[in-house]
């Protein structure tokens, strides 16, 4: 398992995403959000990142931020499959 550094703090690449998940299915949106943006900080091209946050931030009612969120996602992975269309 990959390990990377972010700011103080080593993550192992999946524990935050999969907590984060894990936050979300227990309808705990602040906390899962909060663990989405510490995976973002470990790993920045990881587009799934982007759709849980988009989710976290719309159970938070903040509209306007998920569908941001989502747009980075879309905008990260059309840079993966090198500006193609699908």
């Amino acid at each position: 398992m990959e390990v990377r550094r972010c700011g103080n703090k080593f993550a192992f690449q999946p524990v935050y995403a999969r907590r984060s998940l894990c936050y979300l299915m227990c309808d705990q949106p602040d906390a899962a959000l909060r663990d989405a943006m510490q995976a973002q900080c470990v790993y920045p091209d990881w587009s799934i990142i982007f759709y849980m946050q988009a989710v976290a931030l719309s159970k938070l009612d903040m509209h306007k931020d998920a569908a941001d969120m989502l747009n980075e996602a879309a905008i990260l992975e059309e840079k993966k499959r090198g500006g193609r269309a699908s």
